[in-house]
C-alpha cells in the first residue's frame, strides 16, 4: 500500500494481462510479415513499438530514471548479447516451426531459466507462488497457441 492508501496491484495486474496479449501477439504477426523483414529488423522494430507503448506509461508515471551506463553497464551488454541469440532464432523459429511450439518452448525457457539462475545467482527458492503461476502460464500457453497451430 501507498501512503494514499491505494493498491498499485490492479495496474500492474493490468500491465502483465497486456504485456501477456501481446507476447501471444507477437508469433501472429511475425507469421503474417514473413520474410518481409529479417529476424534482426523484426526484433528491432519489436522494440521500438514495445518502447512507444510504454515510454507514455513511464512518463504519466513519473517512473523514467537516468541510464547511468557507468553503473548498468554490463546489464545493458547481457541484454544486448542475450538478444542476439534470442530475438532473431525466434522470428526464424516461428516462421519454419510454427507459432506455437516456437513460442511455447521460448516461453518455456524464460520460466525455468529464470527459476534457475534466480536460484544459482540469489539463492532464491522455488516457492508454491511460482509454481502456481508456472502451471497457470503454461496452461495459458497452451490455450492461446493451440488455437494457432
Amino acid at each position: 500500500m501507498n501512503p494514499m492508501g491505494k493498491s498499485k496491484a490492479p495496474l500492474g495486474a493490468s500491465l502483465i494481462v497486456l504485456s501477456s496479449l501481446f507476447y501471444a501477439s507477437y508469433g501472429i504477426w511475425t507469421k503474417l510479415m514473413g520474410n518481409f523483414f529479417g529476424g534482426y529488423s523484426a526484433s528491432a522494430l519489436r522494440s521500438v513499438v514495445v518502447l512507444i507503448f510504454l515510454l507514455p506509461i513511464a512518463i504519466v508515471y513519473h517512473k523514467l530514471q537516468p541510464l547511468n551506463l557507468k553503473s548498468n553497464w554490463t546489464y545493458i551488454v547481457g541484454i544486448t548479447i542475450a538478444s542476439l541469440f534470442v530475438w532473431g532464432p525466434l522470428y526464424y523459429a516461428i516462421l519454419h516451426a510454427g507459432i506455437g511450439i516456437s513460442l511455447t518452448i521460448n516461453y518455456a525457457s524464460i520460466v525455468i531459466g529464470l527459476f534457475f539462475f534466480g536460484w544459482l545467482l540469489l539463492r532464491e527458492r522455488f516457492t508454491r507462488d511460482k509454481l502456481i503461476s508456472a502451471v497457470l502460464g503454461f496452461i495459458g500457453l497452451g490455450l492461446v497457441f493451440s488455437l494457432c497451430v
